[in-house]
């Protein structure tokens, strides 16, 4: 029996399996098994419609990224939102970097059709950073970490030490307070006019 070589890609999907029937007919049952669940999953692929190649996508801890995409989203899933969310404002996706780690992150239209597919990736700044570790007696050694550039100045990152975060924060709560001058503002508000 002669082979004759065929560019599949080039033929309709019918004269594909009409092809893949009858070499089932002439292998017998172990390519018959072989070729039935290699079947199957070309079904199952061409099924879920046009497939995605997911692009890396780099957004800084704490820092956004914006992607423009074509028309409104009509949905958009993160796997771990605890790494990062979004925002959106028309054809405009905010990617905002909220923990360092890894993640995917999916686009899709009104229809639900995948329009956008990332590997998404969060890290810390490029700055210099530096952290300190202090050994007790008493208890494991404690982190504090800092960003030097080009002074260093304190950090608060995820896996610091609970106190020194408590402390960073409550700092940062006395700085906005001051700096928007809140609890003086609250106390002198004058009455609404009547």
């Amino acid at each position: 029996m002669a082979l004759s070589v065929i560019k599949l890609a080039q033929t309709p999907l019918f004269v594909r399996w009409l092809m893949m029937t009858s070499l089932l007919n002439w292998h017998g049952s172990l390519v018959s098994t072989c070729l039935g669940s290699c079947l199957a999953g070309l079904a199952l692929f061409i099924g879920t419609g046009s497939a995605f190649a997911a692009q890396k996508l780099e957004v800084q801890v704490d820092k956004s990224r914006m992607l423009t995409i074509s028309g409104a989203p009509g949905a958009i899933v993160i796997g771990n939102p605890s790494i990062a969310d979004v925002t959106t404002n028309g054809d405009k996706v905010f990617v905002h970097g909220r923990n360092f780690g890894e993640t995917n992150l999916l686009i899709l239209d009104l229809q639900g059709n995948t329009i956008a597919e990332f590997d998404l990736i969060t890290r810390h700044s490029n700055d210099p950073a530096v952290a300190v570790y202090k050994a007790s007696d008493k208890r494991a050694a404690s982190r504090e970490s800092f960003s030097c550039y080009p002074l260093c100045e304190s950090d608060m990152q995820v896996g610091d030490d609970i106190g020194y975060f408590k402390r960073l924060i409550e700092e940062a709560s006395d700085k906005t307070q001051f700096a928007t001058g809140s609890e003086t503002s609250e106390a002198q508000a004058p009455a609404a006019p009547q």
